[in-house]
C-alpha cells in the first residue's frame, strides 16, 4: 500500500479532479489531502469525506514545504507519493510500479516523469488527453546567483534497462515516491522557508546521506502548469533557501551572496539574509546533523551534474 498525499491551497475543482484521476488508475493507493489553510469556497472537508480520503488542514499557512513535511511525517503507509493538488494519471497500476521501485531502492526518491498539462483562453485543457511524455531528467544550476534551481534536461545518465530508471541530481515534476523511513532519516524538509527549493533540498539529502534519487521513465504524472502562480510568494524566502542550501552543503555561501546582492538590490538582498540570519541557531544543529551522517561528498553531486547537462 503507498499513500498519495496531495499538498494544495485554493486548488477549487481540481483536488477532486485528481483524485477521481487517482482512484480510476491505481488498486493499492491511500489518499491523503493536506490543505494549507485555503479561503475559497470549495469544501475541501466534503471532497475528503466523498472519496474516503484523510484530511488535514494546517493551523497556520506553511506553504508547500510544510504541507509536504506534514505529509511525509503523518502519512500511515510506509511508502508515500508527493503531490500537487492539480495532477492527472493515464497508466493504469503506477502506484504498483513505484512500491516495487521503493521495495527496491527504500533509500531513495523517485520521480516520475511528467506530462505538460496547460488551459487555454477558454479554461480548457491543452496536452491531457496525449499524455505526451515530455520532460525527463533534472539538475540543479550553480554559479549565476539561481544556485540549486531545478531545471529540465533530456539528458540521461546511468540508465538501468531492468526497471526502467535513471539517476537524476535532482528529481522534478511534482510526483516524488519515497519512504517514511528515509524521509525521517533525511530529516525531510526541516529548515526550508515556506516555499521553494523542496525538491533540491530533499535530493541533495539523498545523495549526501547515501541514498539515490531516480527518475522512473516508465510512466508519466500530468502536472497542470500554470503561468501565474495564485498564492502570494515571498521571493525573499526563497533566496534565504538558496543561503541555507548554500551554507549547509558548504557551496561558496560569500559567492552566492555577492550574486544574489547584483542581482536583487539591497533591499531584497537585505530581507532574504535577514529571514536567514534570524534561522542560525537552528541551521547550525541541521548542519551537525547532517555532516554526521554525510556518506558522500558533495562533488558526487557536481559530477552527476556534469553528466546531465554536457
Amino acid at each position: 500500500m503507498i499513500t498519495a498525499c496531495i499538498c494544495f491551497r485554493n486548488e477549487g475543482d481540481e483536488v477532486e479532479n485528481t483524485i477521481k484521476s487517482i482512484l480510476s488508475t491505481t488498486s493499492h493507493t491511500k489518499i491523503m489531502l493536506v490543505d494549507d489553510c485555503s479561503d475559497d469556497s470549495t469544501d475541501y472537508l466534503a471532497v475528503a469525506n466523498k472519496y474516503n480520503c484523510e484530511y488535514y488542514r494546517m493551523n497556520e499557512r506553511c506553504g508547500s514545504v510544510g504541507t509536504k513535511d506534514f505529509a511525509g511525517r503523518n502519512c500511515q503507509t510506509e511508502y508515500f507519493v508527493l503531490l500537487d493538488g492539480h495532477m492527472r494519471f493515464y497508466e493504469q497500476g503506477w502506484d504498483m510500479k513505484l512500491i516495487k521501485l521503493l521495495d527496491k531502492y527504500p533509500r531513495s526518491i523517485i520521480s516520475s516523469r511528467t506530462s505538460y498539462i496547460s488551459r487555454d483562453t477558454q479554461g480548457n485543457l491543452q496536452g491531457d488527453k496525449e499524455c505526451v511524455m515530455r520532460s525527463y531528467c533534472a539538475y540543479m544550476r550553480f554559479g549565476d546567483g539561481y544556485d540549486f534551481d531545478p531545471r529540465w534536461t533530456d539528458k540521461v545518465a546511468n540508465y538501468n534497462d531492468a526497471d526502467k530508471t535513471s539517476d537524476v541530481s535532482c528529481v522534478l515534476g511534482a510526483c516524488y515516491a519515497t519512504t517514511k523511513s528515509w524521509w525521517g532519516g533525511i530529516d525531510g524538509l526541516h529548515g526550508l522557508n515556506i516555499y521553494g527549493l523542496e525538491e533540491s533540498f530533499m535530493s541533495i539529502k539523498t545523495w549526501l546521506l547515501g541514498g539515490s534519487c531516480k527518475v522512473t521513465h516508465d510512466f508519466a504524472a500530468g502536472h497542470l502548469y500554470r503561468d501565474v502562480n495564485p498564492n502570494r510568494i515571498n521571493s525573499a524566502e526563497i533566496d534565504s533557501n538558496r543561503l541555507l542550501l548554500a551554507y549547509l552543503f558548504d557551496c561558496n555561501t560569500a559567492e552566492l551572496s555577492a550574486q544574489l546582492y547584483k542581482r536583487l538590490g539591497l533591499f531584497l538582498y537585505g530581507e532574504a539574509l535577514e529571514t536567514f540570519s534570524n534561522r542560525l541557531e537552528e541551521y547550525k544543529q541541521i548542519k551537525d546533523y547532517l555532516k554526521s551522517k554525510q556518506v558522500r561528498p558533495f562533488e558526487f553531486i557536481l559530477d552527476l551534474n556534469k553528466k546531465l547537462t554536457q
